[in-house]
């Protein structure tokens, strides 16, 4: 076979490995808007040691520091899911940032008032932002705004998966962002029943 041959091999397998990658996201997806939520008293500082420990050789390989503004609450939620979002979130937050120092703030506001009842979290980071003609395109399944070739391999769902969790939650999600500045995801989720 000659080199013409070889590099269409290679470029056949790619697409497999990618058309399974989106069929198996479309799976995923479609089982979330189906299964019940497992709620239970949730440690929020607890998942994101968790999720800490778990990226811990990646935070190091690509300096990346994590800080809480102070501590989150525990929350009634389904713990795995809730987890998956904060890991989308987080990231999303590293790979979608070009600085050699990469900083990622977690935290929590409390927003009991009038109309207002729970916390809105946060995962902010310093990375390439968002144009604001995006903010409601980065939701959509299989929707990219960046190269493969610069940000690595993905299927575009990552955030689509995010917003489902919280909709499961009862919550809404929502961002601020600066081009060159970094991002801010938002959201909240509604305690329910354990």
């Amino acid at each position: 076979m000659d080199d013409g041959g070889v590099k269409k091999l290679h470029r056949l397998k790619y697409l497999a490995k990618r058309m399974e990658s989106l069929i198996s996201d479309l799976l995923y997806f479609s089982r979330l808007g189906r299964q019940d939520l497992a709620r239970k008293d949730t440690d929020l500082q607890d998942v994101i040691d968790d999720i800490r420990e778990t990226l811990h050789a990646t935070l190091e390989e690509q300096h990346v520091v994590i800080s809480l503004t102070e501590g989150l609450p525990t929350v009634c939620c389904d713990t795995v899911r809730v987890t998956e979002l904060f890991r989308n979130l987080i990231m999303n937050a590293i790979k979608y940032n070009d600085n050699n120092d990469k900083h990622i703030e977690i935290g929590s506001k409390n927003s009991r008032g009038p109309n207002k009842t729970g916390h809105v979290f946060f995962v902010k980071d310093n990375g390439i932002g968002i144009e604001e003609e995006f903010h409601k395109d980065i939701f959509r399944i299989f929707k990219r705004l960046n190269s493969e070739k610069k940000y690595g391999p993905g299927t575009g769902s990552g955030l689509t998966f995010v917003k489902k969790i919280v909709e499961q939650h009862g919550g809404k999600i929502w961002l601020e962002s600066e081009v060159e500045k970094g991002t801010t995801f938002y959201f909240t989720l509604e305690s329910g029943s354990a």
